[in-house]
């Protein structure tokens, strides 16, 4: 197993999506994300972000805000070639991320019958207090990514919608 920084360059990428979106109109159904043969039904109400530097990234319908600033809540999906080590990719964030906390060891995990393990803690990034959770997926000699970052003071708000779309992961092939 290996641990991957260009999954990472491309979560601090992310990060500058994280923008309040403009003239919404209604909230659009709930709608699976697809690539590369997997499926995972994305939380209602989210939208795609357009040339995202991942395969396919998410965002909250609104901009939180709290007294240290505010962040779109985001949800990439990516896959990387090989497998991924769990406990060095933490290692990797806490030397990447400013203030990294592990808020999650790496822990095993079944969605669907796919085998992973997910891992997550809390950073800052300009200034504000985020926390991400990272889930990986190994399958045909890749790993499928998913990751959610959102402010640490709304994670609660997030935890079960962000559990209940990862429950809908599918691994074909």
């Amino acid at each position: 197993m290996v641990v991957r920084r260009r999954h990472f360059r491309a979560l601090v990428a992310c990060l500058g999506l994280a923008a309040p979106l403009c003239g919404r109109g209604a909230d659009p159904p709930a709608v699976p994300a697809t690539k590369e043969n997997i499926s995972i039904q994305k939380p209602h109400g989210w939208q795609d972000v357009p040339d995202a530097k991942v395969q396919t990234a998410s965002r909250a319908p609104q901009l939180d805000k709290d007294q240290t600033g505010g962040f779109q809540a985001l949800l990439t999906l990516s896959t990387e070639a090989g497998q991924i080590d769990a406990a060095g990719q933490q290692g990797l964030m806490a030397q990447q991320f400013t203030g990294y906390r592990a808020t999650d060891q790496p822990k095993g995990l079944t969605i669907n019958g796919a085998k992973g393990v997910y891992f997550g803690g809390t950073f800052t990034h300009n200034n504000t207090p985020l926390r991400t959770r990272v889930y990986l997926f190994p399958m045909n000699n890749k790993t499928c990514i998913i990751t959610f970052t959102c402010l640490a003071s709304r994670w609660a708000a997030y935890q079960q919608e962000l559990e209940a779309c990862v429950s809908t992961l599918t691994l074909k092939g």
